[in-house]
């Protein structure tokens, strides 16, 4: 382009609107460049912005990691719905508040959103979200679940739920203040069911107590010998309910009140004894 006589190339009204839009940015103090950078590892497209380059590449040799794990937990069970896609789409902005993953069920598209001071304080949940991103369900509790599970064994405390403390600490201190989430508005499907996992309709902790019996029931379903004669047996049952091949009676012969207590005891065997 001819930079000293761009009225050539663009006309007067071109330069109108050239001239405009740097005048707004100016103004405004909008950045010049927002055009996001892109990083592929192993497993995961990553496009960023608000962070260098050389961190995506370090977060991404983690990422690809998580994935890994996830894989090695889940990826050879028979008719599981695992990995339809096969590259996790990650995005990562400033503007992000918490990290989250966006699924669809049936098309297997995915999208990882991660907040960068997530990325720079080491509590970035890759577990927890990779786990969302290959291992989908309907069932919005088990989902969490599994993910918290996946994050504590696996991955790090520091992360949302826990931030720095286990799962058993937290809900056995919630239960002891008589907090709990009844089993039945998590695994029926009622506005309860739905309103659970919204900090706007119940509060943050109550969202939180969610996502902790989450992951100690599965932790209970998948190491428990109550639920099957050895781990691949407790896995396949496990991911059968996962997957809605039945529910808690047809797979477990019981309820999610009876459920619910033995969580407890087996969970907080302290409050059993009234410590």
């Amino acid at each position: 382009m001819n930079v000293e006589n761009p009225r050539k190339y663009l006309g007067v009204s071109g330069c109108i609107r050239v001239a405009i839009a740097i005048a707004f940015i100016h103004v405004t103090g909008l950045p010049r460049v927002a055009f996001a950078a892109q990083v592929e590892t192993a497993h995961y497209s990553i496009d960023y912005l608000g962070i260098t380059r050389q961190e995506v590449i370090e977060f991404g040799k983690k990422a690809d990691k998580a994935y890994a794990i996830v894989k090695r937990f889940v990826g050879n069970l028979p008719k599981h719905e695992f990995i339809r896609v096969q590259r996790v789409k990650m995005v990562i902005r400033p503007e992000f508040r918490i990290p989250k993953t966006l699924m669809s069920l049936w098309r297997g598209q995915n999208r990882m959103e991660m907040p960068v001071h997530r990325v720079r304080d080491g509590r970035a949940p890759l577990i927890h979200e990779t786990t969302h991103s290959l291992s989908p369900s309907r069932n919005r509790y088990l989902v969490e679940g599994l993910a918290v599970y996946l994050g504590e064994e696996f991955g790090t405390l520091n992360a949302f739920p826990t931030f720095g403390r286990t799962v058993k600490t937290l809900l056995c201190g919630s239960i002891k203040q008589g907090n709990m989430v009844p089993l039945a508005k998590l695994f029926i499907e009622t506005i309860d069911y739905y309103n659970i996992f919204s900090r706007a309709m119940v509060g943050a902790w109550t969202m939180r107590l969610a996502y902790l019996e989450g992951g100690a029931l599965v932790k209970r379903l998948l190491n428990d010998k109550r639920f099957g004669p050895n781990p691949e047996a407790r896995k396949i049952s496990f991911f059968r309910l996962f997957n809605g091949e039945g529910d808690i009676q047809d797979i477990y012969q019981t309820k999610p009140g009876p459920l619910g207590q033995y969580l407890i005891r087996q969970t907080c065997p302290e409050i059993d004894r009234g410590k």
